[in-house]
């Protein structure tokens, strides 16, 4: 493979805080993860390589709040989300940066795999809840914690102040109630969210792991304390244990994970305290000092307390024997291979086929000078618990069926490409891109329940090939589709009521989000308002060379517009009939351009939007304002800012300046 040439570094930071904000929202949602911890974890080192100080990385939890339909709400105390460390060596190196004291009193509390919430109680009275999201304001979700366990029905006392917990499906509802569903983390992040049918949040449960009283002489000084007072008041905790030095809470770091493994429950960890199996998943430990006072004199390190620290479990790993590699075509078109292999079970689930992600990492396990054969021994985790992943190959096994390297595109036959590290395919009626088109499609307008599996069901039955075509699907026919073994039914119903409540969208929006190469919806609407266009007559009139003159676009943009236009031409006049063009924005920023960082409220850029305002993914000379969410940053954007005399403006001025 040629070399690639390396990034220039504001291009790298660019990529690297894209690839971390897409995997923050795919975490926070109810669909699948796009990366495990241990790479966003790696992803976010390497940014903290290059921009110490960007604002990414120190933003906390979903900071996608916005959209979802439910109240944002301020946090009456910042969420900080935890520093991790993933191996005992980091542990140990948190240990020391805090000056810890041989036989010190340390806390270790499981690190619940769920939904951060921040409830209100006011003289023992439940008042209130907020998502974490971005740990300064989330989505009060009051209405739907009241039915949840662990709130429901109970009182605090002599309590004002704030009660910090996690919701999760606990292994006996996600079995009785949720079959079929994900896994229980998502499915509690996206149950505890719904507008309607919200009677599932009654298998929801609030787990609370802190307490933050109005009046902090009410609140116990010690962790141990703490987690005693809430526990007596009826509240659920989570399983926590007091522990004197670093080697003890090693020791029930590894007993802990040997019982999670499927070790007999009843395991004696170093204290003489039973561990046994909860009924929650976890993904580690929360280790912090026990003594309130030494948490607050040791302050905050990067997103959180540097008092504490969640200390991950490793990945459980086994071996097997690998019999072919399946080759799967993305909505991109790019091809990624695919391992099958004999099923191992592994955290508790059989699993069998793993991705191996692109050719770089295949030549990585294989070596390049080698090609993957049947019979192969490989290493094969479920890291963190959730993604399958290859770790290694034990044995390579020559001799066997040697498993080439498509040449020609698994699912439409068209001759693929070599691209960098992948292979593409470039065929334009691949039904895969096919289902790929509507999956971005959707995502872009912000309709929400129309997922994956419903777009490949309605491609899969032809009931559905192209955009357009979403818009006169047969309901009662999607209904009564069946993804792996279960009726689609109610959820079909959703789905579609959810993309017709979206039938009117900006023209920008509507060419943006059709995935033409190059062409988003910020780039779409820099055409339109660069040459004065409208509406999709005059936006067929333009010329490539009238559109390549608009500023920032450049002939390569303007080519792909172009000829975008005219490959999606019959399909945009049957979309038409469906939707309707919103009329362009005469409002107070018509005209001016802006960039974001430090965070992007879907709310705030809609108003912008409305506004007339065109958002711009880079800073230049010819910006019209920089929103920041820390105005005295001196990271990448503000620096450059700064340097070519664009105003720098906060999330509150860029709201007033929208009119809202």
């Amino acid at each position: 493979m040629t070399n690639q040439p390396s990034l220039p570094l504001d291009t790298r930071t660019t990529s690297i805080v894209s690839r971390l904000e897409a995997a923050c929202a795919a975490y926070y949602g109810p669909g699948a993860n796009l990366m495990t911890d241990a790479a966003f974890d790696a992803l976010e080192q390497e940014l903290r390589g290059l921009d110490p100080n960007h604002p990414f990385l120190s933003r906390k939890g979903d900071a996608g709040t916005a959209g979802s339909g439910w109240p944002k709400a301020k946090h009456g105390q910042p969420m900080a989300s935890l520093n991790k460390a993933q191996t005992v060596e980091a542990f140990v190196a948190w240990a020391a940066s805090c000056a810890h004291v041989p036989g010190e009193t340390l806390v270790a509390v499981d690190k619940l795999d769920g939904a951060s919430l921040s409830t209100r109680w006011e003289n023992g009275k439940f008042v209130q809840a907020i998502t974490r999201g971005d740990g300064e304001i989330g989505e009060d979700i009051t209405r739907n914690a009241r039915l949840m366990k662990g709130i429901k029905g109970l009182d605090f006392p002599g309590f004002t102040g704030y009660l910090r917990g996690e919701v999760v499906v606990t292994h006996t509802d996600f079995k009785a109630h949720f079959r079929g569903q994900s896994n229980p983390r998502n499915t509690a992040n996206g149950t505890m969210k719904r507008q309607s049918d919200a009677g599932d949040c009654q298998h929801l449960t609030v787990i609370m792991f802190d307490m933050v009283a109005d009046d902090a002489t009410t609140r116990p000084d010690s962790k141990d304390a703490m987690f005693g007072v809430l526990f007596n008041a009826g509240f659920e905790t989570p399983e926590w244990t007091t522990l004197y030095g670093l080697e003890q809470v090693k020791s029930y770091h590894d007993n802990v994970t040997e019982v999670r493994a499927g070790q007999q429950a009843g395991t004696v960890g170093p204290v003489g305290i039973p561990l046994k199996w909860a009924d929650y998943d976890i993904d580690g430990l929360v280790v912090q000092f026990d003594s309130r006072t030494r948490m607050e004199s040791l302050g905050t390190q990067g997103r959180g307390p540097k008092g504490a620290v969640a200390w991950k479990f490793p990945a459980e790993e086994a071996k097997t024997t690998l019999r072919d590699i399946g080759w799967q075509v993305g909505k991109s078109g790019r091809i990624t291979p695919v391992a099958v292999f004999d099923t191992v079970e592994l955290a508790g689930v059989r699993v069998s086929r793993a991705s191996l992600h692109n050719l770089s990492n295949v030549h990585r396990l294989w070596g390049k000078s080698n090609a993957p054969c049947v019979g192969a021994t490989i290493l094969v985790s479920r890291r963190n618990d959730v993604i399958p992943y290859v770790e290694k190959v034990v044995t390579m096994i020559g001799g066997h069926q040697v498993l080439p390297t498509p040449s020609i595109c698994p699912e439409c036959s068209t001759t693929l490409q070599r691209d960098g590290e992948y292979i593409v395919c470039r065929g334009d009626e691949c039904p895969a891109q096919i289902a790929g088109s509507m999956r971005r499609w959707v995502q872009k307008i912000g309709v929400l329940h129309v997922g994956s599996a419903l777009i490949e069901a309605l491609v899969d039955a032809g009931l559905v090939e192209d955009i357009a075509g979403l818009y006169t699907v047969d309901v009662a026919a999607a209904e009564a589709l069946v993804v792996d073994d279960r009726t689609i039914g109610g959820v079909a119903t959703r789905a579609f009521a959810s993309l017709h409540a979206s039938k009117t969208l900006p023209l920008h929006t509507i060419l943006g989000s059709l995935g033409i190469p190059l062409v988003g919806r910020s780039t779409a609407r820099t055409i339109l308002d660069g040459t004065g266009t409208e509406t999709l007559i005059d936006a067929y009139g333009l010329s490539r060379v009238v559109i390549s003159l608009v500023d920032g676009i450049g002939d390569s943009r303007a080519d792909s517009f172009y000829g975008g236009l005219r490959k999606h031409e019959d399909m945009l006049e049957r979309l038409l009939q469906h939707i309707t063009v919103e009329e362009p924005s005469d409002g107070s920023l018509k005209g001016q351009t802006y960039c974001m960082t430090g965070g992007k409220p879907k709310d705030l850029i809609a108003a912008l939007e409305a506004a007339g305002a065109v958002q711009k993914s880079s800073v230049g000379a010819s910006l019209s304002f920089l929103v920041a969410k820390d105005v005295d940053s001196t990271s990448g954007k503000p620096a450059k800012a700064r340097k070519h005399g664009v105003e720098i403006i906060t999330h509150d001025e860029a709201r007033k300046r929208a009119g809202i």
